[in-house]
């Protein structure tokens, strides 16, 4: 991303320092950039009629009162790409020199957004496997938990060198 280029200290651990004061300048009205997201309207937005075609992410919604609130934003996150359908389709030539055409899908979506990992240690080996691999790593969100309804932490992950919780 361009503004960690231009701006590299925001790749700091207290990097989100530097996003907080550019905020408060921006919005002198508002407390923090952390508290003004309203879980409660994006929740109402999601759920309002016509938004979400996908049954998964509807029955995962329909519990989500249920959950821890770490739980409940990772589902809320989760759930946007249920809204935000991915659109991109991809041309290849086949092994038979032949073109094909793949189109993503919401879970496809997902899964390049965040990455669940049942511990740190999987986390820590995830991250290895694809450094060994030479795997370019986009910036994503690391979920550490069963599965997105039961997250313990969230971090976010922005290079080979640096991850930032939550």
């Amino acid at each position: 991303m361009e503004v960690f280029e231009s701006w590299p200290e925001y790749k700091l651990p207290s990097g989100y320092r530097h996003i907080e004061i550019d905020f408060t300048v921006l919005f002198p009205a508002a407390s923090s950039i952390l508290n003004t997201w309203d879980q409660q309207k994006l929740y109402t937005v999601l759920i309002s009629e016509g938004h979400l075609n996908n049954k998964t992410i509807k029955d995962m919604l329909s519990d989500i009162e249920n959950l821890n609130k770490t739980s409940q934003e990772a589902c809320l996150l989760w759930a946007l790409h249920g809204c935000l359908v991915p659109w991109q389709k991809i041309i290849r030539k086949g092994v038979d020199g032949k073109k094909q055409v793949t189109r993503f899908t919401i879970k496809d979506s997902q899964n390049a957004f965040v990455m669940i990992c049942p511990s740190i240690e999987a986390l820590e080996e995830s991250i290895r496997v694809l450094t060994e691999e030479k795997t370019l790593i986009q910036p994503f969100i690391i979920i550490i938990g069963k599965d997105i309804k039961n997250v313990n932490e969230i971090f976010f992950y922005f290079d080979v060198h640096t991850v930032y919780e939550h």
